[in-house]
Formats: C-alpha cells, sequence, structure tokens
C-alpha cells in the first residue's frame, strides 16, 4: 500500500489535463476530479503500435487516499494496434464498448468518482494519456 498523491490540476481543474506518456513501465496518475464534473473522457494515443497496451481506471477513498484502498471499475481490451481510443465515463451510460483494435471508444457507465486513477500498462507501444472533465 502507498499513499495517493493526486496530479496538479486536481478539483479547480477546467478541462483536459495531460496524464503519463511513454514506451516503458505500468504508471498510474491520480486525480482529483473537479466537483462539478458529471461527465470524463480518458483519451489515450499510441503512436507506435506494441504487442498489448492495457488501461485500467480506477477510484481509491477520497480521504484515506492509499492504493490499497483502489478498485478497478473498468479495464480496457487489449490493444493491439496504434491509433487513438478513448473511455468516456458518466452516469447515464448504459454499456460498454471496447476493442482491440485502432480507433476505438468505450462507455463506462456509473458514477463520476471523487478521485480517479489511470493506468497505462504498454508493452512496446508509445503512447501518451490525457483526462477531460466535463459538464454536460
Amino acid at each position: 500500500m502507498a499513499a495517493i498523491t493526486p496530479k496538479a490540476g486536481g478539483p479547480w481543474s477546467s478541462g483536459l489535463v495531460a496524464l503519463q506518456s511513454g514506451a516503458t513501465g505500468t504508471t498510474t496518475d491520480w486525480i482529483d476530479v473537479p466537483k462539478w464534473c458529471n461527465l470524463i473522457v480518458v483519451h489515450l494515443n499510441i503512436t507506435a503500435g506494441g504487442t498489448n497496451t492495457i488501461q485500467t481506471l480506477k477510484s481509491a477513498h477520497p480521504t484515506v487516499r492509499d492504493d490499497g484502498t483502489a478498485i478497478t471499475f473498468f479495464t480496457s481490451a487489449t490493444i493491439t494496434a496504434a491509433g487513438y481510443h478513448s473511455y468516456t465515463i458518466h452516469p447515464w451510460a448504459t454499456s460498454v464498448a471496447d476493442a482491440a483494435g485502432a480507433a476505438t471508444a468505450a462507455v463506462v457507465p456509473g458514477t463520476i468518482p471523487n478521485l480517479i486513477g489511470v493506468t497505462t500498462t504498454p508493452t512496446g507501444s508509445t503512447y501518451s494519456t490525457a483526462i477531460e472533465f466535463k459538464k454536460v
């Protein structure tokens, strides 16, 4: 278990916040979700495809802030090609659609968490990620 330190841009953020990028190693960025947010879009751009890349979305207890309290609420399909992927989280979604190919998107049903973690596990991929908070 390790303490969670949210990335800058937290609850007063108004738009797009850049997260991790790279080519090796599993990384997790945690960020406080603005109180006004009712829709989250996680952007993943793979510029050089590897054998597989997986993106996981997590939530954790907002005051304890320890990764030992983290729960995974979405794991992408294994992505095998370069391309743009997005994951939209909002409470009125009814289904998840996800695929391993390029240019895919998924809608994740559920409530908006107070604290969100985005984990990217690349295998030979070059990628960048960002998170976008919206009020619709």
